[in-house]
């Protein structure tokens, strides 16, 4: 009776693992009209917009093209789906790097003060310091806070699968077997 009730104990543990496991999948990640990035070994990592996806193939446009490209999933090494693009964020990019520049000028202009200058003070020098890397953190900030960045999320790539080959073209015949795990 316990070694029962310890079998069904741990089946019941497990029952939430299969169906996080089945949750999500690429096909329910992946919907048509998505921005997604697509890299493969020939041709690097291109973006375009993911117009349909079958077991085999990611029919896509790539940006500044027009036609349709039937991708093979299994020559595929990673596909991500944006998450979209950011605003703009220039004065809270620029008030951190003003205030970060600013703190550390300040330490570096008082640190930097020695007994022979007596005709510039402690605190002059750390203003100055203040002065001169908040604003160069400021304008760091500012222009990295122009710059719209893109989040991208990684979907997941079946690569359980068999298949065989037929190359086109060439002479004679030849058939290949492809197993990628």
């Amino acid at each position: 009776m316990l070694r029962r009730l310890a079998i069904l104990l741990v089946s019941l543990l497990m029952v939430p693992q299969v169906i996080a496991g089945q949750g999500m999948t690429r096909a329910t990640l992946l919907v048509s009209g998505a921005r997604v990035r697509v890299t493969h070994p020939d041709e690097g990592t291109r973006v375009g917009t993911a117009l349909a996806v079958t077991d085999d193939l990611l029919f896509v446009q790539w940006a500044g093209g027009s036609d349709t490209v039937g991708v093979p999933l299994a020559e595929v090494t990673q596909l991500d789906v944006s998450n979209g693009r950011h605003r703009y964020r220039a004065l809270k990019y620029a008030g951190i790097g003003l205030l970060g520049g600013a703190a550390l000028g300040a330490i570096v202009g008082a640190e930097s003060y020695s007994d022979k200058d007596s005709f510039i003070g402690k605190g002059a020098l750390a203003a100055g310091g203040a002065f001169v890397l908040g604003s160069l953190g400021g304008l760091i900030g500012l222009v990295t806070g122009v710059v719209r960045s893109e989040t991208w999320q990684e979907l997941p790539l079946d690569r359980s699968r068999v298949g065989i080959m037929v190359p086109s073209g060439g002479h004679g015949t030849r058939l290949g077997v492809a197993l990628a795990l």
